[in-house]
């Protein structure tokens, strides 16, 4: 008899815990995550970026829909939470190296274009030194 009594109460205890809902302030903070995400371009940039995105979104979702474990949903959404600013910071990671690629590769064209313009320099140079002696003799013939 007492062992249903202690079950019972178990029971109840159990059933009474509340959902996990996620308050207003928790859904904003982490739409502004995923949206600053977007916006640094986790989901066309870096293949992890996306990846970790995607698993952001797809746990906030998921701590949502299991409320018979509120604990563990609430684990997830912070988890979520986490993964998004993962997302956000390896994107920028990502936008930074390729902007430092992008100024290394215009710095290499500027090198390209001056050393073809010296090389040009050159040749007018060395056109003109051959073509020195020549007058030389021809003045000296006169």
């Amino acid at each position: 008899m007492r062992l249903i009594g202690i079950c019972l109460v178990v029971g109840a205890v159990g059933c009474a815990a509340q959902p996990f809902v996620p308050s207003n302030e928790q859904r904003a903070l982490f739409n502004d995550v995923v949206r600053q995400a977007e916006a640094a371009g986790a989901v066309e940039g870096s293949p992890e970026a996306a990846r970790c995105l995607a698993d952001a979104k797809s746990d906030f979702n998921y701590a949502q829909r299991i409320p018979r474990y509120p604990d563990r949903a609430r684990q997830l959404a912070t988890k979520a939470q986490e993964e998004g600013a993962e997302a956000l910071r390896l994107a920028q990671q990502h936008r930074r190296e390729m902007a430092a690629l992008a100024r290394q590769g215009a710095r290499v064209e500027a090198a390209a274009d001056v050393a073809d313009v010296a090389d040009v320099a050159d040749v007018g140079t060395t056109a003109a030194t051959v073509a020195a002696p020549a007058e030389i003799t021809a003045r000296a013939d006169n």
